[in-house]
């Protein structure tokens, strides 16, 4: 047992430390960019104050979301390394995470080197890593989820108010966390499951356990009903909503996390699905108790998907795949996974056979993902932009009478639909105290190219 213990914990460091190298890779050409200004703009511009925290955050109340930007921001600034050494940390939290839950769960080592390998390789992190603005709502809020279903899935005598604790914290983030009881609940039954392999046992644990989950969940959405924001977004038609859910079923998290939707072989979307829904099927042959485990995954994905899907698809009908959506759905069905590799007690060939395939899945989306910008933002000249930007105040370091022209940011950097946040003040602001005015007391000039320069007497105004 003790051996077993070491080497889970030895195995455990191994994946995060790959973990991190990934990460890495993946993430070092990205940059703070559009919505990451903005964020920072918002805080800047209110400082921390209930308003703020409470403020619309497209659609959502999310004080966490705020409480971080602000926390960030007033720490470190406009720092990209910041921001990604979060990220990273977070993820890699996750993972660890994940690891204690299927072990508290049961799962033999071997499967849990499997289930990690798919896990930190998995395209949809590479989205969110590499965006902060989607990295706070998304890999926070995991992060909170996973903790809420470790301390849920062990034996602390306080693990129930531990669980609702994380679980709150995870719906400081989005609303999507509304969708998480159910998988949360999943754990507690096959954990009580494994004691003591009864239905009703296992429903009453699942009961006692859920309802403070379910309360703060209702206490949640009652509010969010009577003082959130309301988008006035057009919903979109049942057909077009049933076919955003199926791509976020069986592209975002399903086929991508395997390679074989983007970023892999590019089989048709049904093809994966059906190859879970058998695999899912086998393990529940070996233990009716994965039936908990696997419908959890699936209500959660289906459920996440048509909130997302009635509030967007009418706008973005085709951004069902979208792999930042995929990210819980994706993590839910590697715990599955994980659990149900173990479930098939495997001998020596079919778990050497079960390693070699979750290797080649990591390597095959790696050598498709690499160190690609999966953003469909200019992070380039994002990039440079910010680079030119720094090197010039560094340069105007100690000059004084420095007086830079108000203007509007070009739209690469800061989009119109941002309106007064393009302004040069509100840019620079996050960088430097550097005074802005108009023409007529203005010394230099912000250019396009992200530099500042003197204003050259007689210059036409740009």
């Amino acid at each position: 047992m003790l051996q077993t213990l070491r080497n889970y914990r030895r195995l455990v460091i191994a994946m995060l430390a790959l973990q991190a190298v990934v990460i890495y890779v993946r993430v070092h050409k990205s940059s703070l960019f559009s919505d990451d200004f903005l964020n920072f703009a918002i805080f800047d511009e209110s400082g921390l104050t209930i308003g703020y925290l409470l403020k619309d955050v497209f659609g959502q109340v999310a004080p966490g979301y705020r409480l971080v930007q602000g926390i960030v921001f007033r720490l470190f600034g406009p720092s990209f390394i910041a921001t990604a050494t979060i990220i990273a940390a977070l993820s890699i939290t996750s993972s660890a995470l994940l690891a204690g839950i299927a072990r508290r769960l049961g799962a033999s080592n071997p499967a849990i080197a499997a289930g990690l390998l798919i896990f930190i390789g998995l395209p949809q992190f590479t989205q969110t890593q590499q965006w902060w603005a989607a990295a706070v709502h998304t890999i926070f809020s995991l992060t909170a989820i996973l903790a809420a279903g470790y301390c849920l899935a062990g034996s602390h005598r306080h693990r129930i108010a531990l669980g609702t604790f994380w679980f709150g914290v995870a719906l400081c983030f989005t609303a999507k966390v509304v969708c998480s009881p159910v998988v949360l609940a999943a754990i507690v039954f096959y954990r009580q499951w494994r004691l003591v392999p009864e239905f009703t046992p296992a429903l009453r644990e699942t009961v006692r356990a859920i309802v403070p989950v379910a309360v703060l969940t209702a206490l949640y959405m009652a509010g969010l009903a009577a003082f959130g924001p309301h988008l006035g977004n057009p919903h979109p038609s049942a057909w077009v909503l049933v076919t955003y859910v199926w791509a976020n079923l069986a592209k975002a998290s399903i086929g991508s996390s395997f390679g074989l939707y983007t970023w892999g072989f590019d089989l048709p979307p049904w093809v994966p699905a059906i190859g879970m829904l058998l695999f899912a099927a086998w393990s529940i042959g070996k233990d009716r108790g994965m039936t908990a485990i696997w419908g959890a995954a699936l209500i959660y994905v289906l459920a996440s998907a048509a909130i997302i899907g009635w509030n967007r698809a009418g706008v973005f009908p085709d951004g069902g795949a979208t792999m930042r959506y995929g990210v819980e759905g994706a993590t839910f069905f590697v715990l599955s996974l994980t659990l149900g590799i173990s479930s098939l007690q495997l001998a020596r060939a079919g778990t050497f056979v079960t390693l070699l395939i979750a290797a080649l899945a990591l390597i095959n989306i790696q050598a498709h993902v690499r160190n690609r910008v999966l953003i469909g933002y200019p992070i380039a000249e994002t990039r440079s932009y910010i680079r030119h930007l720094k090197e010039s105040l560094r340069q105007l370091e100690g000059q004084r009478d420095v007086v830079v022209l108000e203007g509007t940011v070009p739209e690469s950097i800061v989009p119109a639909w941002m309106g007064r946040f393009g302004d040069v003040s509100r840019l620079l602001h996050l960088y430097s105290p550097l005074p802005v005015a108009d023409r007529t007391k203005a010394t230099h000039e912000l250019m396009p190219d992200g530099s500042i320069r003197p204003i050259v007497t007689g210059q036409a105004p740009r």
